[in-house]
C-alpha cells in the first residue's frame, strides 16, 4: 500500500510539471486524448498510467494456489464462495484506492478554479473504477483460462493496458473498442469532463456485464482446476 501512495504522489508531481495551472479535475482519469501528437501522448498516457501496476500488485498479492489459499481451494464445498469473497474484496480495495487518489489530487491537485458537477464526478469516478476492476478480472480471466502464471498475467495485462491507451482510435468499430476497453474507457471519462459524452451510463453498463462475464468464466474454470 506505501508503494501505491508513493506511485500517486509521483503521479501528482509528474501531472503537475506536465500541465502546470491547466491541471484539469481528476487528472488521473480526464486527461486523456488520443488526437494529441504521439510525443504528447506518450507522456500523457505514461501519467496516467504511473499508479495503475501498483493497483494492480496490491490487489493481486495473494497467490490463488498457495498456503492457507490452497489449503482452503481444495475443500471443492468453499470454492465458488472463496473465489467471490476474494474478488468482492479486490473490487473494494479498488474503490478504496480511487477514493484516495480523488481526496489526494481534491487536497493538492487543482491548478486551475473549475469545478465539475456532481453528477459528472460520479461518472469518471464509475468509468475508471470499471476500467480497473476489469483489468484486474482480465488478469484472473488469464490465469484460470488460459493457465499462465502469475507473472506472465501481470506482464500481460500491464502491456495490454498500455497499448489501449496509445493505439490509435481511428474509425475503430464497436468489437475492437469493446476489446480495447481501457483505451476506450478513458476517451469516456474525457468526453465526460468535456460535457459532451451522452452514453455514459451505456458504456458503464458494457463495461460491468463484461466483467461478470469473466467473473462467471473463472469461477466455472476454477471448479475444474486441481490444486493438488
Amino acid at each position: 500500500m506505501v508503494v501505491f501512495i508513493a506511485a500517486s504522489l509521483i503521479q501528482l508531481i509528474a501531472m503537475k510539471n506536465l500541465y502546470g495551472e491547466g491541471l484539469q479535475a481528476l487528472p488521473f482519469a480526464t486527461t486523456y486524448e488520443p488526437q494529441v501528437h504521439i510525443t504528447a501522448l506518450i507522456a500523457r498516457v505514461f501519467c496516467i498510467y504511473i499508479p495503475v501496476p501498483f493497483m494492480f500488485f496490491f490487489i493481486k498479492e495473494t497467490e490463488w494456489n498457495k498456503g492457507y489459499e490452497k489449503v482452503l481451494m481444495i475443500r471443492k464445498g468453499s470454492r465458488e464462495q472463496m473465489l467471490i469473497r476474494k474478488v468482492s474484496r479486490e473490487m473494494l480495495m479498488v474503490i478504496g484506492m480511487v477514493i484516495f487518489l480523488t481526496v489526494l489530487y481534491g487536497l493538492l491537485g487543482r491548478s486551475t478554479k473549475e469545478s465539475l458537477a456532481l453528477n459528472q464526478i460520479a461518472e469518471i469516478l464509475l468509468i475508471y473504477v470499471l476500467t480497473i476492476a476489469d483489468s484486474i478480472l482480465l488478469g484472473h480471466l488469464l490465469e484460470f483460462v488460459a493457465g499462465l502464471r502469475r507473472e506472465v498475467v501481470d506482464i500481460t495485462v500491464n502491456v495490454f493496458f498500455v497499448f489501449s491507451l496509445l493505439l490509435p482510435k481511428i474509425q475503430a468499430n464497436l468489437i475492437i473498442k469493446c476489446i480495447l476497453f481501457p483505451g476506450t474507457a478513458f476517451v469516456k471519462t474525457g468526453e465526460i469532463y468535456k460535457g459532451i459524452c451522452n452514453d455514459t451510463y451505456l458504456i458503464a453498463t458494457m463495461m460491468l456485464v463484461g466483467g461478470l462475464l469473466m467473473f462467471l468464466i473463472c469461477i466455472m474454470k476454477y471448479r475444474e482446476i486441481d490444486f493438488l
